[in-house]
């Protein structure tokens, strides 16, 4: 019996120790979580697309020439793509289109929705690194064979 006295002594002796080190954890996840949402402020030079507050249709957004480069050097400038506003201003989505030549969307999909869209939603606070990283996976997500005849057409 003394040795398991003993154990519940130590045991509660560290009880502090152990709570301090649950709020510390907790803390740490807050400021992880935060730190995610929130990097860096809107970029003020980003087209953000307009609602006309009587239509639910949007205007269209002028095409981003920073956006039309890096298609142009990842892809190449065959491929077209589309920015839709987001209920969340801080987001848009980026669809881009795979013209039928370079596309691996089966007939199904053509004769459905007559385009091969990819989208993505952007933060719109520093849209370029994650539209870099998708148009890369689109690329990559076409397949050997359909990728070289994407570079070969630059």
């Amino acid at each position: 019996m003394p040795i398991f006295k003993a154990a519940e002594a130590m045991a509660e002796s560290l009880k502090p120790i152990v709570e301090t080190l649950e709020r510390i954890e907790m803390r740490l996840e807050k400021l992880e979580f935060s730190e995610k949402v929130v990097k860096k402020p809107i970029d003020p030079s980003f087209p953000s697309p307009e609602i006309e507050p009587d239509s639910k249709e949007s205007k269209p957004a002028p095409e981003n020439p920073e956006f039309r480069g890096l298609v142009d050097k990842i892809l190449n400038k065959h491929f077209t793509f589309e920015i839709e506003p987001d209920s969340n201003p801080s987001f848009f989505t980026f669809v881009l289109l795979v013209p039928r030549r370079y596309s691996n969307a089966d007939g199904g999909t053509w004769d459905l929705y007559h385009k091969d869209a990819r989208p993505k939603g952007i933060p719109a606070n520093d849209p370029m690194p994650i539209l870099e990283e998708h148009l890369k996976m689109v690329l990559r997500n076409l397949g050997p064979e359909i990728g070289a005849l994407v570079i070969n057409d630059r």
